[in-house]
């Protein structure tokens, strides 16, 4: 594939993180109650919201951080598409374990569904960033 179709593809995955990642993170760090609430949450006290404020609202903003330096300096979009790929995969395998836990229907469906798109978009454009074969 061309380079610079690689750069496209590499940079259209970084900004749907960007956007994805940045979105959720607003939303914990501005109104985590509200948020945690539609997953089935309920966060009783001030010190239950800043935890979920930290823990979902900064490693969304973190994450959101990290695809938007890849998107920045064009020999960082494969180091930032990696860092997605084991983060989602990461979160991905949590999932699914809480769902060996707990029973399977205990996982929200929507954001589960999300999260294995979010890896297998992520991981293709890794794949497609450090495809070397000539053609």
């Amino acid at each position: 594939m061309p380079e610079g179709w690689k750069r496209v593809i590499g940079c259209g995955a970084l900004a749907l993180a960007v956007v994805v990642f940045g979105r959720v993170g607003w939303v914990y760090l501005a109104h985590p109650v509200e948020a945690a609430a539609r997953m089935g949450l309920h966060l009783d006290t001030p010190a239950a919201a800043n935890s979920i404020r930290v823990a979902v609202g900064g490693f969304h903003l973190g994450t959101g951080i990290i695809a938007l330096l890849g998107l920045a300096r064009t020999r960082w979009i494969s180091d930032s598409l990696t860092f997605l790929v084991v983060i989602t995969g990461t979160v991905v395998a949590v999932r699914v374990s809480g769902g060996v836990i707990a029973g399977f229907d205990t996982l929200p469906r929507l954001p589960t569904l999300l999260e294995i798109v979010s890896l297998c978009v992520f991981s293709a454009a890794l794949w497609i960033q450090t495809d070397d074969r000539k053609e």
